[in-house]
């Protein structure tokens, strides 16, 4: 009874509360449901706030193994936790019903879980999403090769850049990492290797697979071995240039030059390569110690501490080491020549005979030398000269055309004149240069001005002159006549003057003039006519004159004529007179007679008032005109 009294009275303060209040049970109780059924029992209803994911993005290969999504829904009692599920798009990313996720393509899809809370009404659905990334199906990384699997190198030496290949050539991630286990010895970045110092590395290709895991890491080695850099000749020695004299202290070559290193040389008297370094020095060699001869001087760089020594020079250096002369004389110093005839060799005489003697000619157009052989190229007058230290000694060479004295008209400069002309006086045109080679002629010589007769060995040339007529007449005031003479001097002239005339000098004439006579060599026998000289002037009591005489070499004989000196002046007055006369210590004997009637053998003829005479100089010393009175004057130089 009182439990039923007590229920009434709940029910009526419930009528009250619900006839005062506003809402609904609903409102009140919330979400609880009136009850239901015809047997008075009620069921509660439990919604769904909220779904969550265990991932919401996911990022694979497509072939990965499926992924598992877990669903988790809140509150955990709500009534109806069915969830489903849906791909935004099942060819890249499938989803089944239990959340079960498979990797279909390469692409990005969207997975959702749903819970709609048991009913049609999408309006009470709660969802979650996962945002799939797919990539390309990875292929894996098998192995990796390089192209060289062992380096040797020096250091220095340019980079070598080694070659990694993946397979299978479609790995999905073919990237290779490169490692040096020595980088103090070789370095690597992207497969170039660096050679840095000696030693020995190993240089590891890495492909990771595109993991960290080390483990799925393919590798490939290279052992590289660095040896050290050879020293190297950064400049070769040379020859020395100029003269090396032997036993001096000359440098053979110049100093060489080494980076690395330092420079050694050894000198051979072969040209055959030393093959091993023994023997060699850091000291530049010189000519101490060395007679004449060719030497090779052989060099290579010796390593410092952190090279290796060069290899000895492939070639040597030629050296050549003279000895000079210290005496040097020819054995020849005249020779005429024909153009392009017959060569000339020259012998030098040389003391020691080991001296070096070099030879130039001072007109190469007229004749070159080589190590004194002479070839004649070209007309003309050369001076070939060897040479051996600071010593000299030279050959004058006439280089001529051959012609007939009877057929040549005019005579030309550089004709070697040979034959016999009894028709007229051979004229010697002014400046010319002539050898005689056998010349013959009754009609006398005749010289415009200056001239220069070269005689050759062992030939005879006579000249005579008719009546008042020179020998051989000399050019006027300030000319000179030159008689030259091969070296042998065994070259004759004869030369005979007609009437009052010189024998070689000027005819006999009122007031005639002539120059200088220059006699070099040769054997020249000159004889005057009647009152002349046999070299000077003609006789004349008006006035007849010539030049300096001077006898350099050679033998000459000269004879007045009657009233004439044998050099000097012939039969005259103070009016006829001759310059200076010099005999050399160079002739071999020069013989001087006067004529009957000649008051000296050298100097004044006859004549009154009497001729004049310049300084008389015998073997360098002058002397007095009373010296030679005597009928014949001799001078042969003493030895």
């Amino acid at each position: 009874m009182k439990s039923m009294l007590m229920g009434g009275a709940i029910l009526l303060g419930l009528a009250m509360c619900l006839t005062s209040c506003e809402g609904t049970l609903d409102d009140i109780f919330g979400e609880w449901s009136r009850p239901t059924g015809n047997n008075g029992n009620t069921k509660t209803t439990v919604a769904v706030k909220s779904v969550t994911l265990d991932q919401t993005t996911l990022t694979k290969a497509v072939g990965d193994d499926a992924v598992t999504l877990t669903a988790t829904v809140d509150p955990s009692d709500a009534s109806d936790k069915t969830v489903t599920w849906k791909s935004s798009d099942a060819s890249i990313a499938a989803v089944d019903a239990n959340g079960k996720v498979t990797f279909e393509a390469a692409g990005t899809a969207t997975i959702t879980a749903t819970a709609t809370n048991g009913t049609e009404d999408t309006a009470d659905d709660k969802t979650a999403t996962c945002e799939v990334t797919i990539s390309a199906k990875k292929v894996n990384v098998e192995s990796v090769k390089l192209d060289q699997p062992t380096l040797t190198a020096t250091v220095g030496d340019a980079a070598v850049t080694l070659t990694a290949t993946v397979t299978p050539d479609d790995a999905t991630d073919k990237t290779v990492k490169w490692t040096s286990s020595n980088e103090s010895v070789a370095t690597v970045a992207d497969g170039v290797v660096t050679f840095v110092a000696a030693g020995t590395a190993t240089i590891t290709a890495t492909a990771p697979n595109g993991t960290d895991d080390t483990a799925d890491d393919k590798t490939a080695e290279c052992a590289v071995t660095v040896n050290a850099a050879a020293a190297k000749v950064t400049t070769a020695p040379t020859a020395t240039t100029g003269t090396i004299v032997a036993g001096s202290t000359t440098a053979l070559v110049t100093a060489g030059a080494a980076d690395g290193g330092t420079m050694m040389y050894q000198v051979t008297t072969t040209n055959t390569k030393p093959t091993s370094t023994t023997g060699f020095s850091a000291t530049v060699p010189t000519a101490e110690g060395h007679t004449a001869g060719t030497y090779y001087v052989w060099f290579y760089a010796k390593a410092d501490a952190t090279h290796v020594d060069s290899e000895i020079s492939a070639s040597a250096v030629a050296v050549t080491v003279i000895v000079f002369a210290t005496s040097l004389s020819l054995d020849n110093t005249m020779k005429v020549l024909v153009k392009d005839g017959a060569t000339l060799t020259i012998k030098p005489k040389v003391t020691p005979s080991a001296a070096t003697v070099t030879w130039t000619s001072s007109k190469e157009a007229v004749a070159t030398v080589n190590n004194g052989v002479v070839t004649p190229v070209g007309l003309g007058i050369t001076t070939i000269t060897a040479k051996s230290g600071d010593l000299t000694a030279t050959c004058e060479v006439f280089v001529g055309t051959e012609v007939n004295v009877s057929t040549r008209n005019p005579i030309q400069d550089y004709d070697i004149l040979a034959g016999t002309k009894n028709t007229s006086a051979i004229t010697i045109p002014a400046g010319c240069h002539v050898a005689f080679n056998g010349v013959n002629t009754n009609q006398g010589i005749v010289c415009s001005g200056d001239a220069t007769i070269y005689l050759i060995d062992g030939k005879k040339n006579t000249v005579t002159a008719p009546d008042d007529k020179a020998g051989i007449k000399i050019g006027g005031t300030g000319t000179t006549l030159t008689i030259n003479a091969e070296t042998a001097g065994t070259g004759e002239l004869k030369a005979t003057g007609g009437g009052g005339s010189a024998g070689i000098g000027t005819n006999v004439s009122y007031s005639a003039t002539g120059g200088n006579i220059v006699i070099n060599g040769g054997t020249v026998t000159a004889t005057g006519g009647n009152s002349g000289a046999g070299i000077g002037t003609g006789c004349d009591n008006n006035g007849n004159t010539c030049g300096d005489i001077k006898i350099n070499g050679g033998t000459v004989t000269a004879t007045g004529g009657t009233l004439g000196a044998g050099i000097g002046t012939g039969a005259g007055s103070s009016s006829t007179t001759c310059g200076d006369i010099t005999i050399g210590t160079g002739v071999t004997k020069v013989t001087a007679t006067k004529g009957n009637y000649s008051p000296n053998s050298i100097g004044i003829g006859d004549g009154s008032p009497a001729p004049t005479c310049g300084k008389i100089t015998i073997g360098g010393v002058v002397k007095a005109q009373s010296e030679f009175t005597g009928a014949t004057y001799t001078y042969t130089p003493s030895n």
